[in-house]
């Protein structure tokens, strides 16, 4: 793969996303230039098993217009006019996460445009606005576990950032906050490792776990395992 200045910029995205989101979700990276006019880069991850770059240039207008369209048929009125006169304006850009698709568009051929501080900038304006994609993420994540997480040892680390991600999508901000884990290794060598969270809950399951039990913190202990017996209730009760 031949070298583009806004690679830099697409492999800082890819770490960000698996940071945040999972370890085990993979994305491929389109970026599109027509040279001049306009650079764009596109974040599919359906069904995708590996990070893949693909960079296509040069493209015309129309080859660009059409990949556009695949994401938001509503582009389907774009004129180029438009796009030059973002080109005028290297600042500025047109992004979104429209179905299984991030996508980013800047006017014009500007490495200044695409360095890795912009990435970290814009993915996270990105993430923070579109918290209502996360779930059918981590749903497809979980529909593939077996494939991409290995049982036992192997996956042991993989899997309990998959279930913090999964425990942060579904309590996070409002109930318990500052998952952070923590590992101990039993005598039979095996690494346990838990997630613990601040219970801060203001009313639901988790504030009458606080007021009934005294529960302000919440255990989440992790085998990555296929089946639970009653050593490992044990354990946790212990």
């Amino acid at each position: 793969m031949s070298e583009h200045f806004a690679l830099a910029f697409a492999t800082h995205a890819n770490e960000i996303l698996h940071s945040n989101l999972s370890v085990t979700f993979d994305y491929r990276h389109e970026i599109l230039e027509v040279p001049g006019l306009v650079t764009a880069l596109f974040i599919t991850y359906a069904g995708r098993r590996g990070d893949e770059y693909e960079i296509k240039t040069p493209v015309s207008f129309d080859e660009f217009k059409a990949r556009l369209m695949e994401v938001k048929y509503e582009w389907h009125d774009l004129e180029e006019a438009t796009i030059r006169g973002l080109a005028a304006k290297p600042e500025k850009s047109i992004s979104g996460w429209e179905n299984q698709t991030i996508y980013i568009v800047r006017g014009g051929s500007f490495p200044p445009s695409w360095t890795t501080a912009l990435a970290e900038q814009w993915l996270s304006l990105i993430l923070s606005g579109s918290a209502l994609f996360w779930g059918p993420m981590i749903e497809q994540e979980w529909k593939y576990l077996d494939e991409n997480i290995a049982a036992g040892q192997p996956g042991a680390a993989a899997f309990e950032h998959q279930v913090r991600v999964t425990m942060n999508f579904l309590f996070g901000n409002q109930q318990l906050l500052d998952g952070s884990h923590h590992s101990r290794t039993e005598d039979d060598g095996l690494e346990i490792r838990d997630i613990i969270y601040r219970n801060v809950a203001t009313d639901g399951f988790w504030r009458d776990l606080r007021d009934k039990y005294g529960c302000s913190e919440i255990i989440f202990e992790v085998k990555n395992k296929q089946t639970i017996n009653r050593d490992d209730l044990r354990q946790l009760y212990c």
